[in-house]
C-alpha cells in the first residue's frame, strides 16, 4: 500500500493519467490530493473504479479503487476505497500535464490542408497528447501528425490516432500517441513537471 506523502498517479484510463499524492490511509479508505491540471475539470463521476498506481524501491504496483467522494474545500482532495489486492506493474507510468497549449493536427506523410486542424492541448505526456480540437477530418487508426507548442519550443511527432469523443456543442477531443526520441521525451517530461510544479506552488499561495 503507498504511504502518506507518496506521489501517485491516478489512472482512469488508458489515455488519462493524473500525478497526485497520497494525503491518508485508513484501511480501506484512501484519500488523495485532487491532480491539478485536466484533472480539475475532467473529474470521474462517483463511483467509477480506477486504478492508483505508485513506484517503490522494488517495482511499480496498481491497485483499483472506487471513487466515493469529492471534497472542495482548499485543498481539495478525492476519496477513494480499495476495490482489490495491489499488482505487480510492468508497463511504464507516463506523468501528463500541462493544458492549453497551441497544437496543429496534420496528415502524416501527405501534405492536405483540407484536413489540417488548429486546438489545444488538454493533456500531454512523451506518450502521446489529448487535443481539444473544433472539428476532426480524421478516423481511429489514421496516422497524423502533431506541433505541439512549449514554452521552450515545439515538438514535433508523427503517430496514430488513438480516441476520436465528441464533446457536447461542436469541440472534439483526440488522442495522438506517438514515440519521442530520448531528447524530445526529456525535454516534454521536464515541461511537464515545471507545469505541475508551477500550478502547485500557485494553487498553495492561493490557500
Amino acid at each position: 500500500m503507498p504511504s502518506v506523502n507518496d506521489l501517485i498517479h491516478i489512472v482512469v484510463d488508458d489515455e488519462r493519467m493524473y500525478a497526485s499524492r497520497m494525503e491518508d490511509v485508513d484501511g480501506g479508505q484512501l484519500t488523495v490530493a485532487a491532480p491539478i491540471g485536466a484533472g480539475d475539470v475532467d473529474i470521474p463521476a462517483l463511483g467509477s473504479v480506477l486504478d492508483v498506481a505508485w513506484v517503490d524501491e522494488r517495482s511499480r504496483y496498481a491497485m483499483p479503487v472506487r471513487l466515493t467522494g469529492l471534497t472542495r474545500h482548499r485543498p481539495p482532495r478525492w476519496e477513494f476505497e480499495v476495490a482489490g489486492e495491489p499488482r505487480q506493474q510492468n508497463r511504464r507510468l507516463y506523468v501528463r500535464g500541462g493544458g492549453g497549449e497551441p497544437v496543429k493536427l496534420t496528415p502524416a506523410g501527405m501534405a492536405d490542408p483540407g484536413r489540417e486542424v488548429t486546438g489545444s492541448v488538454v493533456d500531454v505526456s512523451e506518450a502521446g497528447v489529448r487535443c481539444r480540437l473544433p472539428n476532426c477530418r480524421y478516423d481511429v487508426g489514421d496516422a497524423a501528425h502533431v506541433s505541439i507548442v512549449l514554452k521552450e519550443g515545439v515538438v514535433n511527432a508523427t503517430g496514430q490516432v488513438l480516441s476520436i469523443r465528441s464533446l457536447p456543442g461542436r469541440d472534439v477531443d483526440v488522442v495522438v500517441t506517438y514515440d519521442l526520441d530520448e531528447a524530445a521525451a526529456q525535454d516534454l517530461r521536464r515541461y511537464v513537471f515545471a507545469r505541475q510544479l508551477a500550478e502547485r506552488r500557485a494553487r498553495q499561495d492561493a490557500d
